[in-house]
């Protein structure tokens, strides 16, 4: 198991909440209002729901996005099983998803902003990555599942209101094996990690949103 902060990912900043322009089904959906639908609405991770990582998915969704929680979702993706190109990984198969995460309180993910326009990443949202990278090596069961961090450029949209620019987490993960179960046993061993790193961080994280 490996854990990589990257920093601010290179992406083009996203709004939030947002809509996506090739697939009317792809935008945002408010799962702290309406937590029903996270087992409804995930159209990557529908036709692996025979997988018990996928059920452990939504309870960790479910989780984040309960009542009293101080983060939500923004977004989650999970691609298809695909041949492995790493050669140094000795397994057949990867397997690559991604959830997104931020602070409920929105003004905690807000850019601290100095001379020259330089928008840097609050000291709440920095505070919560660097607390996930130290306690997901402490939480995590020992399999081949890579994490990767960024804090991803985000315009908050308020209604009649101008957006504001900050951050949000962004968690990433590879997964290895040599078939499609060895791949999704070893994603739940990847979900709990981050599920048992986000209770951590919220606990010793100390953001102005944990009260």
């Amino acid at each position: 198991m490996n854990v990589i902060v990257q920093g601010v990912s290179n992406l083009e900043p996203r709004a939030h909440p947002y809509e996506g322009e090739y697939d009317s089904r792809v935008r945002h959906y408010d799962f702290v209002r309406q937590p029903e639908l996270i087992r409804q609405v995930l159209e990557d991770f529908k036709p692996w729901e025979k997988y018990e990582a996928v059920q452990d998915f939504y309870q960790l969704l479910e989780w984040i996005n309960g009542p009293s929680r101080i983060f939500e979702t923004s977004d989650c993706r999970l691609e298809a099983p695909k041949a492995n190109p790493y050669p140094d990984m000795l397994f057949k198969k990867i397997l690559f998803g991604r959830v997104m995460i931020f602070f409920r309180n929105w003004a905690s993910n807000y850019a601290d902003i100095l001379a020259n326009k330089r928008y840097f990443v609050s000291n709440d949202l920095q505070d919560l990555t660097n607390g996930l990278a130290a306690f997901l090596p402490k939480v995590h069961r020992e399999a081949p599942v890579t994490f990767q961090i960024y804090c991803a450029p985000t315009y908050y949209r308020h209604d009649n209101e101008l957006p504001s620019f900050g951050h949000q987490l962004m968690i990433q993960w590879n997964c290895w094996g040599d078939s499609d179960q060895g791949l999704f046993t070893n994603l739940s061993a990847g979900i709990d990690a981050i599920g048992g790193a986000l209770k951590e961080a919220a606990t010793e994280t100390k953001a102005g949103s944990l009260g």
